[in-house]
């Protein structure tokens, strides 16, 4: 009650004496006429606008109520995508959810125009339809569930079809030909792979973590291409201008990057033996008499632990047996191996630290320097190129990294010294 203002018509008189508002409105007079557009309470209780909420739309228009279902059923659409891996052709892209898919009526470019080509083998390129799936996804998911798309697995439709086709042809020749005799276009019994085999879970990190630089350093060969400025300010591919080869094998075998550690070479380990791959360094303030007084100290401070390498993991972890650990091996990343027997030449490099410093040319002729590249990254990447089958037993399981290879061929075929 404390709070409410009462609304009249105007002040009646000002009072003579400072402070009496008791005479300042007429009693007398009427209030304010209230209509059906405008109407005037006469208690009124004033509250800040940051405070209110609008419950009325700014505008006051007429909508159908056609289209606006139509736009809720596009927002619906577009809120339940979900992401694709085919098992055929190794691709990955977003698609529509099978109980939320665009009517054929629309007959989009994205779902192969179904009322355009009703059936053909040929499709679009950019159709990201689905033929089947390996596991439906659920009708319902809550909130929280449909923020990130979920992945599922199954044959796109471009795929479906080609096989289809293919298989006709086959069973016009062989009437008992099945599906599994068909060579999918895009599979990688054609070729089409090219992460055939490729040994993801030991170097996807390993090929991400490379820079720009690093990653023009190991290319075969530079390609120059010419964008065009939209008036948007985005860049956009135009064409290709030239391309040249780049001499990457002199520098590698120059500097022994391919030279690696093999089975029965002597190294140095500053960490000693352990089962943890992270294990930090020994230093020698922080060991023991004894153990000062049975191994050397490098010159940063820490232990010389020798050691022989047992079996090679990969490009980036090899198993030592050291001198003092009995027969027990250990595993040990490689950055953190020295070779025991060294030449007094280039130390740095033999330690890994080296670090090939490049320029490259802009516009104006100016050169930007302090383009790093680092030497243990690049040489176990190119170590990975140019790995034979035997060295990743558990993805090959001893067949070639290609369909129809040899034995003898890397895992990329243009870094095989033959090419």
């Amino acid at each position: 009650q404390d709070d409410r203002w009462e609304v009249i018509r105007r002040p009646f008189r000002a009072t003579p004496k400072t402070g009496d508002v008791r005479n300042i409105f007429g009693r007398d007079k009427p209030w304010l006429p209230t209509t059906s557009s405008s109407p005037l309470q006469k208690h009124v209780v004033v509250v800040p606008v940051k405070h209110l909420e609008f419950r009325a739309a700014k505008f006051d228009v007429s909508l159908r109520e056609a289209p606006l279902w139509a736009t809720l059923a596009m927002h619906t659409i577009l809120s339940r995508l979900v992401m694709c891996h085919w098992t055929v052709c190794n691709e990955r892209f977003p698609t529509f959810h099978p109980a939320y898919r665009p009517p054929d009526e629309l007959d989009l470019e994205l779902l192969g125009r179904p009322r355009t080509f009703k059936g053909r083998p040929r499709l679009p390129p950019c159709c990201i339809d689905v033929a089947t799936w390996d596991e439906v996804p659920p009708l319902d998911e809550s909130e929280e569930d449909a923020i990130v798309a979920r992945e599922y697995t199954g044959c796109c439709l471009s795929c479906h079809r080609d096989v289809r086709s293919e298989l006709q042809k086959l069973q016009k020749v062989d009437p008992n030909a099945q599906e599994c005799d068909v060579i999918p276009l895009r599979g990688w019994q054609n070729r089409m792979d090219p992460c055939y085999r490729f040994p993801r879970h030991d170097l996807a990190d390993l090929f991400a973590s490379a820079t720009v630089t690093e990653a023009r350093f190991i290319a075969l060969e530079h390609m120059q291409i010419d964008f065009v400025t939209v008036s948007t300010g985005l860049h956009k591919f135009r064409k290709n201008i030239i391309s040249f080869p780049q001499s990457i094998d002199k520098a590698a075998r120059r500097h022994g990057l391919l030279r690696g550690y093999r089975v029965g070479d002597r190294v140095n380990s500053s960490r000693g033996p352990g089962a943890d791959v992270d294990r930090a360094p020994v230093r020698a303030l922080d060991a023991s008499a004894e153990a000062r007084q049975q191994y050397t100290t490098d010159k940063d401070g820490y232990l010389v632990f020798p050691a022989t390498v047992t079996r090679v993991e990969g490009v980036e972890r090899v198993f030592l047996k050291y001198d003092e650990g009995g027969d027990e091996e250990f595993c040990e990343r490689v950055e953190w191996l020295a070779p025991r027997v060294q030449m007094p030449w280039h130390p740095e490099q033999l330690r890994g630290q080296f670090v090939i410093m490049l320029t490259q040319n802009v516009r104006h002729g100016d050169a930007i320097e302090g383009l790093e590249v680092r030497w243990h990254l690049v040489w176990k990447i190119l170590k990975a190129l140019t790995a034979l089958p035997d060295l990743y037993p558990h993805v090959t399981c001893g067949l070639p990294w290609r369909f129809g290879g040899s034995m003898d061929e890397p895992m990329h075929r243009w870094y095989d010294p033959k090419h």
